[in-house]
């Protein structure tokens, strides 16, 4: 799996735990088309970025128990390593800068 499918697969699984839609494990894996172990390890990476997540019969779901925002953290300084591309940016004054 790429580093770009491996970020998606995070997406999903965080948009599932946010709307509650996640079922028990059995029923979390097979809508994400991973096994539980490789979810366990997802969810285990998440909980590495500071989520809190546990299971809750009442949703019949894995869910938030604090006010966890997935964030990749790449800022502008991160975003000049990247080589073939552009960054844009609005100043407070509404000047567009352009960063490389």
């Amino acid at each position: 799996m790429t580093f770009i499918e491996r970020l998606k697969k995070i997406e999903q699984i965080d948009q599932l735990i946010r709307l509650k839609t996640t079922g028990n494990m059995s029923k979390f894996s097979c809508k994400i088309k991973l096994s539980e172990r490789q979810t366990w390890r997802y969810i285990d990476d998440l909980k590495g970025m500071g989520a809190e997540i546990e299971y809750s019969k009442e949703s019949d779901s894995y869910v938030y128990k604090n006010a966890f925002n997935y964030n990749l953290g790449i800022g502008k300084k991160e975003l000049r390593k990247i080589k073939g591309g552009f960054f844009y940016s609005l100043t407070k004054s509404g000047r567009l800068i352009q960063y490389i």
